[in-house]
């Protein structure tokens, strides 16, 4: 549960809320309400109805011990509380606890297992990830946008940070087919019994959690999330349920357009609704990192992944990376770059080859043979081949015997294109 808090008539008033239908609860399923987010002080516990197993709560009970207390009457409440009043408050306590357990099929059963753990090849750098630190520190509902080409970051910033502030993180991946249930929750079979379970959306509103809606900009059908993005309690239609969401809870949303959906790169994309927009408090970009920190980011990993590679083979690959990006700026944003995400790529495959041109092969194949050409291109101009260790002269007794196989031999260790090369001369 969230905070104590001796704020009782709040906490009648969200229980209500909550559970309109219910006016008793045992202390388990109290303690199991992160939906209520209230708890109630310890000395209220002792309004419960005797008699009753497990022991209940009644609502109605409270609320009068509460109110005799504020008169200066609370010894003729105790009196009341001692017995049920109605003998079918212990005929249904089996019910109740049924019901409860229904219910706990959507309830997180620990706000930490929910808290991501810290990435350790991550490294903070810039204004966004301080913006975003600020707004996950502050506990404060501020939703934010947040838009670039897709690998700088984006996501993987504010998971780091809820990481690094033990919040409660959920990801939403967003897709063309993406629908309501999906997010909300749905009526789903357990056990040969129908109950509601939430979704990635509601289980925040209880908890207090973040919430990334990530590459939302691949569906324009998401007007279900209006009220959320003002903080509004939710009602469940299946259920009957109002949900209030808990102190913490907050919206990111990333993409790869600014909403707009007009990017040919990223197919798929299109322009968001302009009232959905704009209930998001800020709109931030995600640019390409200073390649002085991209560097410490690409040490860090090769340091935490065991790839063993020299410094100037990394200062050649960094200046590679540096160069086209500023190519593919420098044309509009034309052409393709080496994102964060590539560069981590490259180093996983330089690890298993030991070869870092059969590493850029490998990874760079997922583009056009043109752009595999000029990154590669670039990467001869950046690259300092070094030269082979100069071989000892064998002595004249050495010296093998030219023959006609030894020079067959020779051949086969020439390209194709120098041997026809050859046999034009010849001609």
């Amino acid at each position: 549960m969230a905070r104590r808090s001796t704020n009782i008539p709040q906490f009648i008033s969200s229980i209500r809320a909550a559970y309109p239908d219910k006016e008793t609860f045992t202390i388990a399923e109290m303690k199991k309400m992160p939906s209520v987010g209230i708890s109630v002080p310890h000395e209220m516990w002792f309004c419960g109805i005797e008699g009753t197993r497990p022991r209940q709560l009644s609502i109605a009970i409270l609320e009068e011990r509460y109110n005799a207390q504020m008169n200066g009457a609370a010894s003729s409440v105790v009196e009341k509380a001692e017995a049920p009043k109605n003998v079918e408050i212990m005929q249904d306590a089996v019910s109740v606890v049924k019901e409860a357990a229904k219910k706990e099929q959507s309830l997180p059963t620990t706000i930490s297992m929910y808290i991501p753990g810290v990435d350790p090849d991550f490294i903070p750098y810039g204004k966004n990830y301080d913006i975003v630190k600020t707004i996950v520190e502050s506990g404060e509902f501020f939703p934010c946008y947040i838009y670039g080409i897709s690998g700088v970051g984006k996501t993987s910033t504010i998971e780091h940070v809820c990481a690094m502030e033990k919040r409660p993180f959920f990801r939403v991946q967003i897709t063309p087919e993406t629908m309501d249930e999906d997010l909300i929750g749905a009526m789903k079979l357990v056990n040969g019994d129908t109950v509601w379970q939430d979704g990635p959306i509601i289980k925040a509103y209880r908890c207090g959690g973040v919430v990334v809606l990530d590459e939302c900009d691949l569906n324009a059908g998401l007007m279900i999330l209006q009220p959320i993005l003002e903080k509004k309690p939710f009602y469940i239609k299946q259920t009957g349920e109002l949900v209030h969401p808990q102190p913490g809870f907050t919206v990111f949303a990333t993409g790869n357009t600014k909403g707009d959906g007009n990017d040919p790169r990223y197919i798929g994309t299109t322009t968001l609704n302009d009232a959905f927009l704009e209930r998001f408090a800020i709109t931030l970009e995600q640019t390409f990192m200073p390649i002085a920190e991209e560097t410490k980011v690409a040490k860090q990993f090769c340091k935490n992944n065991g790839v063993k590679i020299e410094n100037n083979l990394l200062k050649e690959l960094m200046r590679w990376v540096d160069v086209s990006r500023q190519t593919y700026v420098n044309n509009g944003n034309e052409g393709v770059y080496i994102s964060t995400r590539r560069i981590n790529f490259i180093l996983k495959a330089y690890k298993m080859t030991s070869n870092m041109e059969n590493a850029l092969k490998m990874t760079l194949a997922r583009y056009s043979d043109n752009e595999q050409e000029a990154l590669m291109m670039i990467w001869k101009s950046v690259h300092v081949e070094k030269p082979a260790p100069a071989a000892e002269k064998p002595s004249a007794a050495e010296k093998p015997v030219k023959d006609n196989a030894a020079a067959s031999s020779s051949n086969t260790s020439k390209t194709l294109a120098e041997l026809l090369q050859e046999a034009a001369m010849m001609n």
